[in-house]
């Protein structure tokens, strides 16, 4: 709708509702495909509501422009109804516990019970540290062609101050411990390789003086020469220090730590160093995101570069255990939402969005004992004391565990299932991308789970490892819905989002109109030109606004009800 030619009159003025265009749906949006629009937990939406700001998210403090002149009429008579939401949110699910190995249920509800960080988020971090124990150890086998690693992407959508840094230590104790012994065994190691390192450097200064002095009395060193050449190619070997985790790496140090040990994990509550840094620039960030599939894929890495380190890697094992603060992650889909969702990015991830538990954690003791803590990293201890193999090339060997044949029926239902939903119209269209690999993800979760539960050395995942694995990757479907449905809305309702956000910071108490052109003219640059006038007709639609004249001026006038919601 053109609005210079807002409807007119001096007395009632009543609109009817219009349905919202049908290319505006917002649960019609991909995962993969996430534009950014509102993020936050209803914990950030209650603290935000005294000071002004919308449950759905952004800070809209209440501030009109000095010039405003605003009609005098009330405008409830102008609107029929409620206001529609811009976007339908889906209600979160309880995390299933029931079915996960009880080491691992008493494990998390200790946590839980200390922390009061939200259950998912502890799950999360509980597999992370498992997959990244487990996964120099084991693969998957669904049939003789579908062989892939067993290690885990997860992702939690959460606020800082969420406590994961602090769950992560529960559970990754085992694994740091293991870390300082394995670095204090490999002095002696490192020590030596320092010596033989500078004898070598000694030895090579002296071969390159002899050549350059015979150089320059015309005659060549061929002896010295020769003897360069051998020592070439006998530099002393720097032992290998087999450390995992690497919390702030970026994808380009990622590679080059694989190199000398293929298994790693980025566990980090500052994700933006993926999602956020200078790595994520639009120069190199096909390359990196290519990478860090290839990372999940256990595929080759392959870099040739001039001025710094060269990558050849192949077989890794990487873990990825995240927390990404909800406005980095709109600023990363914002800006490379198309292309990660072009190559499958985040459809690797396990997403959760669970709700805050900020302003309910108050102070507890300590427990005096934790037997489920205790059991979980015991359990740990005693996967990354069984030894990683490598084949002759030195690339990374793991044992294949394959699926029984009751948990293959039940994979393969689960398989069928999935794919079934796909189609337009069914369950996960709007996740497409994330059910396509839930059957993967699902056979992985299978293998890590089997062999944690004490089964290590048994090569034929059981049924009930599958049917915990198939529960969970049911939730995570579920999560992936909530998240396009919060996150992955159309253009049309983002745009009319924004815009509704501006014309509320335009409003002084008691006042509900905007004029057109001054809205026109100041509104954010995303919803100028022929995007403001769409932005109206869906604010329009949903009941939230409408354009009206007034004498020679137009205005946007505001439903009482929108600015309340904003006030309340």
């Amino acid at each position: 709708m053109d609005h210079d030619q807002e409807k007119t009159g001096e007395g009632r003025n009543t609109l009817p509702v219009k349905e919202a265009p049908t290319d505006m749906d917002t649960t019609g949006a991909s995962l993969g495909n996430l534009t950014p629009t509102g993020f936050d937990s209803l914990q950030a939406a209650q603290q935000a509501a005294a000071c002004g700001q919308h449950p759905t998210g952004g800070a809209v403090p209440i501030v009109a422009p000095a010039d405003a002149v605003q009609p005098t009429e009330t405008p409830t008579s102008l609107f029929e109804g409620s206001p529609v939401p811009l976007r339908s949110e889906i209600n979160e699910r309880e995390y299933p516990l029931e079915l996960l190995p009880e080491v691992l249920q008493l494990a998390i509800s200790e946590v839980k019970e200390y922390t009061q960080a939200p259950t998912a988020m502890i799950a999360g971090s509980a597999l992370s540290a498992i997959s990244t124990a487990a996964q120099g150890l084991i693969s998957v086998e669904r049939d003789r062609f579908l062989r892939d690693p067993a290690s885990l992407y997860l992702l939690t959508l959460a606020e800082s101050g969420e406590r994961k840094s602090t769950v992560d230590k529960f559970f990754t104790r085992s694994i740091r411990d293991w870390e300082a012994a394995q670095k204090e065994a490999a002095k002696p190691a490192q020590a030596e390789y320092k010596a033989k390192l500078t004898e070598w450097e000694c030895l090579g200064e002296g071969y390159k003086q002899a050549i350059r002095n015979g150089a320059k009395n015309g005659l060549p060193d061929r002896f010295a020469a020769e003897q360069l050449t051998q020592l070439e190619l006998n530099r002393p070997k720097e032992p290998v220090v087999p450390l995992l985790l690497r919390s702030d790496s970026t994808p380009e140090a990622l590679g080059v730590a694989l190199e000398r040990y293929p298994v790693a994990a980025i566990l980090s509550d500052e994700a933006g160093i993926i999602f956020g840094s200078h790595a994520m620039n639009p120069d190199s960030v096909m390359r990196n995101l290519s990478a860090l599939n290839v990372c999940w894929d256990g595929g080759q890495l392959m870099r040739e570069r001039t001025s710094t380190q060269s990558i050849d890697v192949s077989g890794m094992r990487v873990t990825m255990g995240l927390l990404v603060q909800p406005k980095t992650l709109e600023v990363f889909l914002g800006k490379q939402g198309d292309l990660a969702k072009g190559i499958g990015f985040l459809a690797r991830f396990l997403v959760a969005n669970p709700e805050s538990t900020q302003g309910t954690r108050f102070y507890r003791e300590p427990p005096q004992h934790t037997p489920g803590i205790d059991a979980f990293n015991q359990r740990i201890r005693m996967l990354l004391g069984a030894k990683v193999r490598f084949d002759a090339t030195g690339k990374l060997e793991t044992t294949f565990l394959t699926l029984s044949p009751e948990a293959k029926d039940l994979w393969v239902q689960f398989h069928d299932s999935a794919e079934e939903e796909l189609g337009r119209g069914r369950e996960f269209f709007d996740v497409k991308d994330v059910a396509s690999k839930a059957a993967d993800n699902a056979a992985r979760l299978a293998a890590l789970l089997h062999t944690f539960d004490d089964h290590m050395g048994v090569t034929v995942i059981g049924r009930q490892s599958m049917k915990a694995a198939v529960r969970l990757m049911h939730w995570y479907l579920h999560e992936a819905l909530r998240f396009a449905g919060l996150v992955a809305v159309p253009d049309g309702i983002r745009r009319a989002d924004v815009l509704e956000k501006w014309l509320i910071q335009q409003l002084r108490k008691g006042q509900y109109f905007v004029e057109t052109n001054h809205a026109r003219k100041y509104c954010p640059n995303e919803v100028r030109a022929k995007a403001f006038d769409d932005a109206v007709d869906v604010l329009e639609a949903h009941n939230r606004a409408m354009p009206l004249k007034r004498g020679q001026k137009k205005f946007i006038c505001l439903n009482p009800d929108v600015v309340k919601e904003y006030r309340r």
